[in-house]
């Protein structure tokens, strides 16, 4: 029921949905506008000296500022328009299972599904979904770097591959213990509210102390789990940002390089 439900209702939302896909090509497309102004400054106004022509090129960005400011708020805008839309289709749904659920099981897991339906919600209307949009556009990016010159368009698709290699990495080595870590973290809570609602009878029968230990142990173990994803992930996120602004300081020497070899204009370096 809950899944037929759920289908149904991102069934309605796929309108919608091509509108933000449409809005993120608009955004993605327009974000070159900083890098080509650069590029314009340095290559046109700084050779001719040009008040003119750097006049109207500022005037021609902050239009298209003005413009992409205003995709990134209808974006937001119809984000959350969907993410309220659909909790206000599901919510009821989701609150009858989770009762009967609750009626059937004699415990407080029913509660679960309003929490999933809260993570679908927030996924929504929050980044991630604005980021898958826009993610396909870095091949888009790539592109224009080859145009740039082919040496610094290499440069970034290399780059680019050992960055995503290492966010596969990261993921290899924390998903597992994560979920696990997740898992007991999720039992951990759903027995504290069981004891909190029961917490008359467990006083009566003496039982808080074997019930408490019991509880810290599994809650320890959780907190390990925890703090071993932790230390991965702080350690593979500190190689990856080595790497990256190594990637940096390479792009730019060797840009300075080719400039300097008059086979790139100076603008290219910024841009």
């Amino acid at each position: 029921m809950k899944e037929s439900r759920l289908y149904a209702a991102m069934q309605h939302c796929k309108q919608a949905v091509k509108f933000i896909v449409i809005f993120s090509c608009g955004i993605n497309l327009l974000t070159l506008a900083s890098p080509l102004y650069t590029l314009q400054i340095f290559d046109r106004v700084l050779s001719s000296g040009s008040l003119e022509t750097l006049t109207m090129l500022s005037v021609i960005v902050m239009i298209i500022f003005l413009f992409l400011g205003a995709l990134e708020a209808i974006r937001s805008t119809v984000l959350n328009h969907i993410g309220a839309w659909v909790d206000k289709q599901l919510s009821p749904a989701f609150l009858v299972a989770s009762i009967r659920i609750s009626a059937v099981q004699k415990t407080l897991s029913g509660s679960q599904a309003l929490k999933d339906l809260s993570s679908i919600k927030g996924f929504i209307t929050g980044l991630p979904l604005q980021q898958l949009c826009d993610a396909p556009w870095a091949i888009i990016f790539m592109i224009v770097l080859f145009f740039i010159h082919p040496i610094v368009g290499i440069i970034i698709l290399v780059s680019s591959l050992i960055l995503f290699g290492m966010a596969l990495l990261n993921e290899s080595q924390s998903k597992e213990i994560f979920e696990k870590a997740s898992d007991i973290q999720t039992k951990n809570m759903k027995e504290a509210e069981l004891m909190t609602r029961n917490a008359e009878v467990i006083e009566s029968m003496g039982m808080t102390k074997p019930i408490v230990t019991k509880w810290e142990k599994t809650n320890l173990d959780a907190i390990q789990m925890q703090f071993e994803v932790s230390q991965k992930s702080n350690i593979i996120s500190s190689v990856t940002k080595i790497i990256r602004l190594t990637i940096q300081m390479v792009t730019m020497a060797v840009s300075t390089y080719l400039v300097l070899d008059h086979k790139m204009t100076p603008g290219g370096i910024i841009a």
